[in-house]
């Protein structure tokens, strides 16, 4: 057995095989990994998380469970998968206008009887379409530059 620091380390002479030992055994232990203690809350505020518990004031992270909120939560309003009544799009034609479309999408589209059209947005087409009440007159929309913008 190897014997501990603290007894060679008490002032008395030691020999050059003890000290090795010692270091020996110092470099052991660093190496080892060593769990850290659980954290303890609500134990007062000597503790250092004690009353909120490092949970800081109020707010949705100091409340319980896991601090997030479902999936489709947003805030207390009224999330749009309940706000919009339930339809059969699949049925209903439609028409619509896009920046891009597949081939697939255009063709279920046509099938039940709606009418897609392909159109080409720059940035200020895109805001003017998206919000319109910003604009006195609505601005001409910009011809395709890039090739791959352009439809033959």
């Amino acid at each position: 057995m190897f014997p501990t620091p603290t007894a060679l380390s008490v002032g008395i002479r030691r020999s050059r095989l003890q000290i090795e030992v010692i270091k020996f055994y110092r470099e052991c232990c660093k190496a080892v990994k060593r769990k850290p203690p659980r954290k303890r809350v609500g134990r007062g505020p000597a503790s250092g998380h004690g009353k909120t518990c490092g949970r800081g004031q109020k707010g949705q992270k100091a409340r319980g469970g896991n601090g997030k909120p479902r999936r489709g939560f947003e805030g207390g309003q009224t999330p749009i998968s309940v706000a919009f009544p339930k339809r059969d799009y699949l049925k209903t034609p439609i028409t619509i206008e896009v920046a891009r479309a597949s081939q697939a999408a255009i063709k279920a589209i046509e099938k039940v009887g709606g009418k897609i059209t392909c159109r080409y947005y720059n940035r200020l087409a895109l805001r003017a379409t998206i919000k319109p009440e910003k604009f006195w007159k609505i601005p001409k929309f910009a011809a395709p530059v890039k090739a791959k913008d352009i439809e033959l």
